[in-house]
């Protein structure tokens, strides 16, 4: 018997942000961490956005995710995020931070 995926994770990034990955509705949620002085503010943060494809997600290397447009649809296919390195991967109820 395999273990279940787990579908809603936390990231944390060098910066100090944290992201809710939703995997089984291929969406993301940027929530700034304000203790950080790294993390900006970016375009819709506190909101879902839709993932297109996930590039690249793992400890010690920078998160790359694809995603909706979020500049005019007209003119941008998609918009590409990358994070700082990911120093935190797991269960939202896991973090102890």
């Amino acid at each position: 018997m395999e273990p279940a995926a787990v579908e809603t994770q936390l990231m944390i990034t060098a910066s100090g942000s944290a992201y809710l990955i939703d995997l089984a509705e291929m969406r993301l949620m940027r929530v700034p961490r304000r203790e950080s002085q790294l993390s900006v503010d970016l375009r819709r943060d506190g909101e879902w956005l839709k993932v297109l494809h996930v590039r690249q997600m793992e400890v010690g290397g920078p998160a790359v995710f694809v995603l909706e447009p979020l500049g005019d649809p007209a003119i941008t296919y998609a918009t590409t995020r990358v994070t700082t390195d990911v120093v935190w991967l797991g269960r939202p109820e896991d973090f102890q931070g």
